[in-house]
């Protein structure tokens, strides 16, 4: 078997000697793998590595950073920026020639820090350069300053010095009393803010007096206050406001209120929070024909009283034919809780006279309401003469005599209305069916009310 080594070419003076392999050779020149590319020893002692792209240069050039190329020759210093001249060569610039290489001057790079109003790197301006403005911001002015260096350390603004270094008094600086000229009210002092009327006459007057039109005519107590019930002692007075809708209605359709008041049964089973069965009743014909409790256009619900227990809710509908009356639940009382056989009646628990009963209108009604402008009318539908066909309102208390609104319908077909201003107490409203009442049609209507205007 024949080995093949392949050996580099060294040359000396021209000659090339041939290296064997175990045997050292002292060579001038490495060719690698062309004339134009070695290696070389020069007389110096150099190495010199030799391409066709770079040319020559020495081992120490190499190991020295020659920067693979580039020249130096701006020969930098310390701080000095770095120009490329070209793509070779660096040269070492200052802060004078950098501004000369981009055609900066001292007023270039003051016109840019000087637009944020901030400094002007030299001397400031206090009306320019540290003023805010309303679209630039900017530090405190020197006037701004001085104010508030004025102000002394922990100090209240409202203090007696601030006060009087704005211009103004305090209340203290006021005379009491004053001594204006009484008679021609021309003012010849500061007036006394902290005056007290009710102790001290004003202008000539006496106290809790009012002197009008320059005259000795005064306005006293009596005079400013109005007293409208148990709200005496105020300055006072009604306001009337509309308030639209029927608190109770029977209309004219031949299945009208057929019993006088009041209506009394037994619960019949067991009731609950909305619904009560009955038996046992007397005059549930004053249910007959009224309108069914919605909220909107009828909102008075008739008291129903439970006498076993003396509790009470509020009915929105009773049906005759099923003796049912539903209720609202726990208005005040939970009818869930009441009890077969306990006695039950529409009898005002207030109002002790037979055959009154309470209808409660706070749907609409506010405790603010001292009084309501009430229509009500009635009307025969039988076609004769009845003179107990009559309907009467009372007042939420004790039955008064002297209190009672009358609307009559004697007469066959006869129609009558009252309009009433009826007091509100405790949002509710007690009203009586006379004897005569079967057969009419019957509606109670609120045309607006009234309330204190300082309520």
């Amino acid at each position: 078997m024949t080995k093949l080594y392949h050996h580099p070419q060294w040359k000396d003076s021209g000659e090339s000697k041939e290296v064997i392999d175990g045997e050292p050779a002292l060579v001038t020149k490495l060719e690698v793998g062309d004339t134009s590319t070695h290696i070389t020893k020069d007389g110096d002692g150099n190495m010199v590595f030799t391409d066709a792209v770079t040319g020559e240069l020495t081992l120490a050039e190499l190991e020295g950073g020659g920067g693979g190329g580039v020249d130096t020759s701006g020969t930098p210093v310390d701080n000095d920026y770095a120009k490329f001249t070209d793509a070779d060569t660096i040269e070492g610039r200052s802060y004078t020639e950098v501004k000369q290489d981009l055609s900066l001057e001292d007023s270039d790079i003051n016109a840019l820090i000087t637009a944020t109003k901030l400094d002007d790197l030299t001397a400031p301006d206090d009306t320019e350069d540290l003023d805010a403005t309303d679209a630039l911001h900017g530090l405190m002015s020197k006037a701004d300053k001085g104010k508030l260096d004025a102000i002394e350390a922990g100090a209240n603004v409202t203090d007696a010095a601030n006060v009087a270094a704005a211009g103004a008094l305090m209340v203290a600086d006021l005379e009491n009393p004053p001594t204006e000229d009484e008679a021609t009210k021309a003012p010849t002092s500061e007036w006394a803010s902290g005056h007290n009327a009710a102790t001290t006459g004003v202008h000539g007057a006496g106290a809790n007096t009012l002197l009008h039109s320059g005259s000795t005519d005064v306005i006293g107590g009596a005079q400013l206050t109005q007293v409208f019930g148990a709200t005496g002692g105020r300055l006072s007075n009604y306001v009337a406001t509309p308030l639209a809708g029927k608190i109770i209605n029977y209309p004219n359709a031949g299945t009208s209120m057929t019993e006088a008041s009041v209506f009394s049964a037994v619960i019949n089973g067991n009731p609950t929070s909305t619904s009560i069965p009955y038996d046992g009743d007397s005059k549930e014909g004053m249910f007959a024909g009224m309108s069914a409790y919605d909220g909107t256009n009828f909102w008075g619900k008739i008291i129903l009283h439970n006498t076993t227990k003396s509790e009470s809710v509020k009915i929105e509908t009773v049906n005759t034919a099923t003796n049912t009356i539903t209720v609202e639940a726990n208005s005040p009382d939970d009818s869930n809780l009441w009890d077969d056989e306990d006695v039950i009646t529409c009898q005002s628990q207030t109002n002790a006279q037979a055959g009154y009963f309470d209808i409660d209108m706070s749907d609409y009604v506010t405790s603010t309401m001292v009084a309501l402008n009430l229509a009500f009318i009635n009307g025969d539908t039988e076609g004769n003469y009845d003179a107990a066909r009559y309907i009467m309102l009372h007042p939420y208390e004790v039955y008064d005599a002297g209190k009672r609104f009358w609307t009559f319908a004697t007469n066959a077909n006869e129609q009558n209305g009252v309009t009433v201003t009826m007091p509100v107490v405790g949002q509710k409203l007690t009203v009586f069916y006379g004897a005569g009442c079967a057969g009419v049609s019957f509606v109670l209507s609120v045309l607006g009310y009234y309330e204190y205007a300082d309520t």
